[in-house]
């Protein structure tokens, strides 16, 4: 349950013009038209529906302020997740062995008098084996984006990159975003989950909530989906402290005066 947004100015356009109206009694007693037709009144709620578009604005800081110290505090916003559907695939006549359905195959599907259609994409391969007559492969409501290069690393701490395109939405699969590092061939540790992409080895790095806890030679980062920025970590001093020493400045020490 979320806790209301309080107003600022809970004031309507009939409270304006009310309000004005018993002030106008008050201090012009003079003015005793103050039916809709008068020019007067006319002006007064011209002003009032220009107040009340003001106190709607005024009103919309508290929410920009609540989400304005979230990110202060590091909370992200939830990303938002894709529509899916499960898509039977049918054989045609003429045919009975294996058939390859790749990742990326779209699907549309009619969206009432909307002439453009709804497009689900499949985001992983899948096979409809031989002699079975049809498969169900999960499709999604998305533009897969595969290998896309972020940025170029510069060797300092807490570098952040951004995707091209925002939000990085969330899909039902577990694995809908990798980020890789790319290193030599050859020297991924070993247990490490790692990619190759066009010839060249790319260390698969995991995504964390905070960097609080995580040791320095940690390959984590992370992912703001709604903004699409990616942050690794930053400097960690890990030295040790050095060892407390006296000096003495303009004193005496052991007896001796000083000047």
């Amino acid at each position: 349950m979320t806790l209301p947004v309080p107003h600022l100015d809970d004031r309507t356009f009939l409270d304006l013009v009310t309000e004005a109206r018993e002030r106008i009694r008050q201090s012009c007693p003079g003015w005793t038209d103050l039916s809709a037709h008068d020019p007067g009144i006319a002006l007064l709620e011209a002003f009032a529906y220009l107040t009340e578009v003001m106190i709607y604005r005024l009103n919309q800081l508290p929410e920009k302020a609540y989400v304005a110290f979230l990110n202060l505090l590091g909370v992200a916003q939830h990303a938002p997740s894709v529509a899916w559907a499960d898509v039977r695939f049918t054989r045609t006549a003429g045919g009975s062995g294996p058939i390859r359905i790749p990742a990326g195959t779209r699907v549309a599907a009619a969206r009432g008098a909307d002439p453009r259609p709804v497009v689900f994409v499949t985001t992983e391969p899948a096979l409809l084996p031989a002699g079975q007559v049809e498969v169900t492969v999960r499709m999604h409501h998305c533009e897969p984006v595969e290998a896309e290069l972020l940025g170029l690393g510069t060797g300092q701490p807490g570098q952040v990159l951004r995707a091209a395109r925002a939000p990085l939405a969330r899909t039902a699969e577990p694995l809908d975003l990798l980020l890789g590092v790319e290193v030599p061939a050859g020297t991924v540790e070993l247990g490490a989950a790692a990619r190759e992409h066009e010839g060249r080895t790319f260390e698969i790095w995991r995504p964390v909530d905070s960097f609080a806890g995580v040791g320095p030679q940690a390959k984590v980062y992370r992912v703001d989906r709604c903004s699409g920025t990616v942050t690794f970590a930053p400097a960690l001093d890990l030295r040790d402290p050095p060892e407390p020493h006296a000096t003495a400045v303009g004193g005496a020490t052991d007896g001796d005066a000083g000047p």
